[in-house]
């Protein structure tokens, strides 16, 4: 399976985190270029220990207009890909989430977020081609207790992308939204421990890495503007 764009430059959202910085790796192998953001000093600080120092590397705060016009700024060259992986996270339930918190949430994560991705896609209408891959979560459809916003906030951007893919697919861009189940990464790793029973149907990085990268491929492009859960079945039975 090959890369069916002309253009080598992929945009990852999110790349100071496991799954991107493993991915960036991968894609230099495939010979094509990585664009990792971060948002933090602490993120910027593990790109650098773990990524090649002459690969394109950008901050971008989903939290600031600012940062994101910064970032569109200094984008002077074709988008081919974008695989978008950032999303802060609250955990708690409805009737607790202070006012500030749900409007600064949604903000973050759902409208400075279309805006930044709707200028994504108008960089790629201009060469007629273009893939985006989110990663969502099994949580958009069956979210736990205190999981309200962000489960609802997935939804939103689920659609988002859903709809980038049903208007744009005849213009050469495409999309897919993958739904990973638990990962053994970062902050479900204390949940996995505890429960001994779903380690037949965890993931891993490179789980996520893998499928990641097959779907940004030609064959790939079969599936568009569709969601497709990553969780080895564990969603499917009835005893979860």
């Amino acid at each position: 399976m090959n890369f069916f764009n002309k253009g080598k430059n992929c945009i990852i959202l999110g790349g100071s985190s496991e799954i991107g910085i493993s991915l960036a790796k991968r894609l230099l192998k495939e010979n094509l270029n990585p664009v990792v953001t971060y948002s933090s000093e602490m993120g910027l600080k593990k790109i650098k220990d773990n990524l090649n120092k002459d690969i394109k590397v950008y901050k971008l705060d989903l939290a600031s207009l600012d940062s994101i016009y910064d970032f569109l700024s200094k984008i002077d060259f074709q988008i081919s890909y974008l695989v978008d992986l950032a999303h802060t996270n609250i955990e708690k339930l409805f009737a607790s989430l202070k006012d500030e918190e749900i409007h600064s949430y949604y903000t973050t994560n759902v409208i400075n977020r279309i805006i930044l991705v709707k200028n994504i896609v108008r960089n790629m209408l201009v060469q007629k081609q273009g893939r985006l891959v989110y990663i969502s979560s099994t949580a958009a459809y069956i979210p736990n207790k205190g999981q309200g916003i962000y489960s609802s906030s997935k939804l939103a951007i689920e659609a988002i992308y859903k709809i980038i893919g049903i208007e744009m697919y005849k213009k050469g861009i495409s999309t897919v939204i993958l739904r990973p189940g638990y990962i053994n990464t970062g902050r479900a790793k204390n949940f996995i421990e505890t429960r001994k029973d779903i380690e037949p149907y965890v993931l891993d990085v490179e789980d996520i890495v893998n499928a990641i990268l097959y779907f940004l491929k030609d064959n790939g492009r079969i599936f568009n503007a569709r969601e497709i859960t990553l969780d080895r079945g564990f969603f499917a039975k009835k005893d979860f």
